[in-house]
């Protein structure tokens, strides 16, 4: 068996993409951590806002379709007014910005607390999106940053769809 020989410029630029990758992970995480502290009002200290604000839109409006209130997501006072019941009375404005045909994805997880379905759909997002790009073969490093990038993190701290689109 041959002994492949690595260059030390080579070493040295995984060992500095290893360094920026787990120093923006370290820095992303304790964000992330921060957003869910939440003050007396229900609302994360980190944003002032729901920690998983993007995604409270999904699983709430979901709920309220799967609970005969569809029609409230096209009202824009009576959604707000279903969120800020559901969450907290100081929540800032929302409104419901997806098609109605998302709920198909929606409904299964708004049966589920809202923490738990955040996490099912973050973590189910990003795994779809690691085996969408598995066949394009990318080196282990790449991938890895692929899957840990500023835009999957972004995403997963909000709960948006993005790496879920990436993925398809």
């Amino acid at each position: 068996m041959a002994t492949t020989i690595v260059p030390d410029k080579t070493r040295d630029q995984q060992r500095f993409a290893a360094f920026v990758l787990m120093a923006g992970l370290t820095v992303g995480l304790l964000f992330h951590a921060r957003l869910w502290i939440f003050d007396a009002n229900g609302l994360s200290v980190g944003s002032g806002r729901l920690p998983y604000w993007d995604f409270a839109n999904l699983w709430a409006g979901s709920k309220m379709a799967i609970t005969g209130q569809v029609h409230d997501l096209f009202d824009v006072e009576a959604y707000r007014a279903n969120l800020r019941a559901m969450f907290s009375p100081l929540l800032p404005d929302q409104e419901w910005s997806y098609p109605p045909s998302i709920i198909l994805l929606g409904a299964p997880l708004a049966m589920l607390n809202i923490f738990a379905a955040y996490l099912l759909w973050t973590t189910g997002s990003v795994a779809l999106l690691h085996f969408a790009i598995r066949p394009l073969r990318l080196p282990k490093w790449v991938h890895l940053a692929v899957v840990l990038s500023p835009a999957v993190l972004i995403n997963a701290r909000l709960g948006q769809n993005g790496s879920l689109t990436a993925a398809c």
